[in-house]
This record gives C-alpha cells, structure tokens and sequence, in this order.
C-alpha cells in the first residue's frame, strides 16, 4: 500500500504512456496483494473492493500502452472509487499521521 500514493500521484499528471504503464501494474499488484489480505481475514467486501480495483489498474494499464486517454480516465476512476470505498469503511488515521486497517470484528 505503501507505493500506491506515489503511483496514484503519478497518474494524477498524465495516464497514457509508460510511466501511467508502469504505475497501474504496481497499483494492480498492490491491489491483488491487499484482496489476498482481505480474503485471509474473511473481510469479503474489502475484499471485493480490491479486486475491482486490481480489475480497473489492469484495464488502466492496458489503456496507457495503446494511448487511450478516455478509456485510462474511465479506469483510473475505477481505481480510485474502489479505494477510496474501501479507505471509508477500513482505514483509519492514526495520530501520528499514518493509517492502519480498522479489522473486521
């Protein structure tokens, strides 16, 4: 999760091209890596949350390589809808600044 500020930043400035390439395959793998940790705790719906969002990084990538502006605008959306869904209901800001996962009961 740690590399996805930067990737999401970097996506901000333009999402066609190699580097929108390279950002969305680290988003997808993060995010396939965070529905592994979701699904081992039995947190389903987070764990829906980050398999639409590894569905849409793909998608993203795939948009960025051929240069399709409209479809990586449409997917990039994805991404970031799907997070911040998932950051609402299972992030929380500690008080020095970080976050953690609030753990399903």
């Amino acid at each position: 999760m740690k590399a996805l500020p930067k990737s999401m930043g970097a996506l901000k400035k333009g999402k066609v091209g190699p580097d929108a390439e390279a950002a969305a395959a680290t988003i997808e793998t993060s995010m396939k890596a965070s529905a592994a940790f979701f699904a081992e705790h039995k947190m389903k719906e987070a764990e829906d949350w980050s398999n639409a969002a590894a569905k849409s990084a793909s998608a993203l990538a795939a948009a960025a390589k051929a240069n399709d502006e409209a479809a990586a605008t449409t997917a990039f959306q994805g991404v970031a809808s799907s997070c911040k869904t998932c950051h609402t209901a299972y992030r929380e800001q500690l008080a020095d600044g970080g976050y953690k996962v609030k753990m399903a009961h």
